[in-house]
């Protein structure tokens, strides 16, 4: 029986452990109960769907998919003076080149004031009002489905002090990458540190560094990769690997690194919010050196508190990754998201995991740009007509590509993304009407159109 299996499946019976108690105590803390039903339509003139039509929607549509519907539900529970413990899951059907069903959240989650545990899988919030092309992470943005495992994170800010001035939040998690791949049953390993100034009520900082590393499971080509504790230790801190590893893993690192430095500014004012952040990238220690500046990503946001306003948000992005630290040593440039080990790279069931600007090749089983450039534009309000509001957004991008140091694209791929979304919201059910287009050197325009209906229950 593979291995993947095995764990997934161990993971499901501690998943049912945690759950099927619960309902025990219903009548005692009388739980609220969620339900979700969405069901997505989708069409383009060629059975390819433009890049805004299937990017950042947390895997649920790829570039061939005509539908999609999911059911879930979920139940969340006040243990004691607020101390929440939540469970649910999500069912998924996909119909398109390669129709499916999964299961796309399954998990139970308990949090206070200052702690947060996670068992299973469920994606993480929309951050900036779904403006970001990444949800603000360049390494794991929403463009995939969510990954299997257990997380312990701080649940909000925690403050030192009466003043509250001086905090910091964590992240501690560990994965397992359950598709098809040629690692088998990889795990990854996730911690992240920041901390945060904040001299008055109106204005805030944070600086902090994120972590990621692909470790362990079996390779087609080199067999069992080292997975036992000692090997772990070594993945916390990017240590060498033993004889038993491959060889690039005892020159270098135990495993596939990547990093990111954070920056982030926040500014309250009494009519609008604004944030600016920087996410560096790396994946060698060149890059956690800062030897690969300017690579990452520069993001503006600004959302006004005023309620009725044609615009609510807005958000400009840039995405750098050009340098790779190649100045520094011309024949070992970073080259993102790929690894020699880990062929499949930082990716899962063929979805980018990070930014949706880096390219796959399902064909080729490695990211094939990873060098550009990007601009992001968004923006997202109401309509107002007749004291009605009908909810809007609309993304523009711009990419320049490159494709790899080790294999460049030439000429250079100019690229442009554009997105409308319109929603209805009426008694019975929520409406969103999507229209997109891609516009590229390489081939003729796409058009698509799409509707998302969905419905929730208390």
């Amino acid at each position: 029986m593979p291995e993947n299996f095995t764990m997934y499946r161990g993971l499901n019976r501690l998943l049912l452990f945690l759950i099927i108690p619960l309902f025990s105590v219903q009548a005692q803390y009388s739980p609220e109960f969620e339900v979700n039903l969405e069901a997505g339509g989708f069409y383009s003139q060629d059975n390819e769907l433009p890049f805004w039509l299937y990017s950042n929607r947390k895997g649920l549509v790829d570039r061939e998919t005509n539908f999609y519907t999911l059911a879930g539900a979920s139940f969340e529970i006040d243990l004691y003076e607020g101390i929440m413990l939540k469970a649910g899951g999500t069912g998924v059907y996909r119909e398109g080149f390669d129709s499916s069903v999964y299961a796309d959240e399954l998990f139970v989650q308990g949090y206070g004031r200052y702690l947060d545990l996670l068992v299973g899988k469920r994606h993480e919030a929309i951050a900036f009002d779904g403006l970001s092309a990444s949800n603000g992470q360049i390494l794991n943005s929403l463009n995939s489905r969510a990954f299997p495992g257990i997380k312990l994170s701080s649940a909000a800010p925690i403050f030192l002090g009466v003043q509250e001035k001086f905090g910091f939040e964590f992240e501690f998690a560990e994965y397992i990458l359950n598709d098809e791949r040629t690692v088998e049953s990889t795990r990854v390993h996730n911690k992240s540190l920041h901390f945060i100034y904040a001299p008055n009520s109106s204005l805030s900082f944070k600086i902090g560094a994120e972590h990621y590393a692909q470790w362990g499971g079996t390779s087609n080509a080199e067999g069992k990769l080292p997975g036992d504790f000692e090997d772990y230790l070594k993945i916390l801190y990017a240590g060498k690997g033993d004889a038993d590893a491959p060889v690039v893993d005892q020159q270098v690192a135990l495993g596939n690194h990547l990093g990111s430095y954070m920056l982030e500014a926040n500014y309250d004012t009494q009519n609008y919010y604004f944030t600016f952040f920087i996410n560096t990238i790396f994946d060698d220690p060149k890059g956690s050196r800062l030897g690969n500046a300017p690579d990452g990503q520069y993001g503006f946001y600004m959302r006004s508190k005023e309620d009725r306003t044609w615009i609510r948000s807005a958000m400009y992005e840039l995405y750098y990754t050009r340098n790779q630290s190649n100045h520094l040593d011309l024949d070992n440039s970073s080259d993102y998201f790929n690894n020699s080990v880990y062929k499949s790279g930082w990716t899962y069931n063929n979805q980018i995991i990070g930014a949706p600007f880096f390219d796959y090749s399902e064909e080729l089983n490695r990211v094939v740009n990873n060098k550009f450039i990007a601009h992001h534009l968004g923006f997202q309000g109401d309509f107002l007509t007749y004291g009605e509001k009908y909810p809007f957004r609309v993304l523009a991008s711009y990419t320049r590509k490159d494709g790899t140091y080790n294999d460049k694209f030439y000429p250079n791929l100019d690229e442009y993304y554009l997105f409308n979304e319109v929603g209805f919201i009426t008694k019975w059910v929520d409406v969103k009407l999507n229209l997109a287009v891609e516009l590229s050197q390489q081939a003729g325009p796409k058009f698509g159109t799409g509707i998302v209906l969905s419905r929730t229950f208390l």
